[in-house]
């Protein structure tokens, strides 16, 4: 029957959807894991440092503000506006990931009035499988009840949860292959609103700032220690060049206030 065989190509879809969704979550399972170990590495070789390009930072910006209102005084006139300190006056600032828990939520935010809708295709699911799985699978269905009072999941958390096996093509005897059908292209689309999920958990990971870390350590131990210690070369650097500044607004400052007559 043309029903039955359109059943046996969706059964082949979902597989393939089902496979998807594996390799999206181990490839972003296996992002994190490493910008996790990277941003560890990194801070241990330049965080301190890091520390003091900040430090310096700060302390330029006020040496130059208080040079501004010494100036003025000196000059009788109205008091300057001091330029608001913005990020790009930092260097060598640390690198912060975004929280994966902020990103979770702003994808699986949805309006309240669909929460009875997805309880309700949750349940069917659960009825499902727990019609068809086996009894040593007693994880997966503590697995769908924990997704169940999770207002904010819907089918498509458990259906990924669900090993490929029987219970995919498997159908109740009192479901008609029709209704059979209609199930799995409902299935199909909460396969396809997942990959969508991961492809965006995985393209904000690439925007995380660690993410340029992560590719450099990829390429091995000894070109990751090569990058490290020429990142360390240059914040070192830096500091010398900020340090030196700071040196001489501070002998400015000094000598602004010995002309202004305050010498706090």
């Amino acid at each position: 029957m043309e029903i039955e065989l359109q059943v046996q190509n969706i059964l082949k879809n979902l597989k393939e959807l089902v496979n998807q969704i594996y390799l999206l979550r181990q490839q972003s399972a296996d992002i994190e894991k490493g910008m996790k170990e990277v941003k560890q590495r990194y801070d241990e070789a330049l965080g301190g440092l890091n520390t003091e390009a900040e430090r310096l930072e700060v302390l330029r910006y006020s040496l130059r503000a208080r040079l501004q209102e010494v100036q003025v005084t000196i000059q009788g006139e109205m008091e300057l506006p001091v330029q608001p300190l913005s990020d790009d006056n930092f260097v060598g600032q640390q690198i912060n990931a975004t929280p994966l828990d902020d990103i979770v939520n702003s994808l699986t935010e949805t309006p309240l009035s669909l929460e009875d809708t997805r309880r309700h295709r949750k349940l069917k699911l659960i009825d499902h499988v727990f019609s068809f799985a086996d009894p040593s699978q007693d994880n997966i269905i503590k697995v769908m009840n924990a997704i169940l009072v999770d207002e904010s999941t819907d089918i498509g958390e458990m259906l990924e949860s669900l090993a490929w096996g029987e219970i995919w093509s498997a159908r109740a005897e009192w479901e008609s292959v029709q209704e059979q059908y209609q199930r799995l292209l409902e299935w199909k689309q909460a396969l396809k609103d997942r990959i969508v999920y991961w492809e965006a958990i995985i393209q904000n990971l690439e925007h995380d700032s660690c993410y340029a870390l992560w590719i450099e350590w990829k390429k091995g131990e000894n070109q990751w220690n090569l990058f490290l210690k020429e990142l360390v070369q240059k914040q070192e650097v830096e500091n010398k060049r900020l340090s030196k500044e700071v040196s001489i607004l501070e002998d400015e400052l000094h000598s602004k206030q010995l002309e202004s007559g305050d010498s706090e």
